[in-house]
């Protein structure tokens, strides 16, 4: 069906997963090596401003849309509304201050 995973996107590194933060739905792209590929690349994008999570979100967005060519498999909304139980990898709690995975739910492996 795909490798499909929702990234929940939190300010802090105390927040759990919440079917009202900002989420990132990737369709094919969702395996724990590839989070961890764009949350280093986007460490990297960071650099020097670290801790600003309204701004690591937004390029952590970037990040992900440059390395996933075409028009599918990418989405963003809120995480309630995607397909945060889906299966394949479930949803990645993210600390956008670190850029880092905090938790994982809905993961069933």
């Amino acid at each position: 069906m795909g490798n499909r995973a929702v990234l929940c996107l939190r300010e802090l590194p105390t927040q759990k997963f919440s079917e009202c933060a900002v989420g990132i739905y990737l369709h094919w792209n969702g395996s724990p090596s590839s989070i961890e590929y764009y949350l280093k690349k986007t460490r990297k994008v960071m650099k020097g401003r670290e801790g600003d999570s309204e701004y690591a979100k937004a390029r952590l967005i970037g990040v992900i849309n440059n390395e996933i060519p075409g028009n599918l498999s990418l989405g963003v909304g809120i995480v309630g509304q995607m397909d945060y139980d889906n299966g394949n990898n479930g949803t990645y709690v993210i600390d956008c201050s670190t850029l880092t995975v905090t938790s994982r739910e809905y993961n069933y492996d």
